[in-house]
């Protein structure tokens, strides 16, 4: 329960980070999977401009960019 109930914490302190980022396109969607294979969910995020990005989650549980790409 307590790793859940952290992993929510850091999903929303994430999305907080990203929405005040000005520099990128505006957030259209948020999503979570595992998508490096690692056994914890990522987050992925797409932007209007196109933009997909995936955040993997340090040791320190702190979100890192791991793979981006314009579609």
């Amino acid at each position: 329960m307590y790793f859940v109930l952290r992993h929510i914490c850091f999903f929303f302190t994430t999305v907080v980070k990203l929405l005040c980022l000005c520099e990128y396109a505006g957030v259209l969607c948020l999503s979570n999977y595992d998508v490096t294979g690692d056994g914890v969910v990522d987050l992925l995020v797409g932007r209007d401009d196109g933009q997909v990005e995936v955040y993997g989650y340090t040791d320190a549980g702190e979100p890192a960019l791991r793979f981006s790409q314009v579609c």
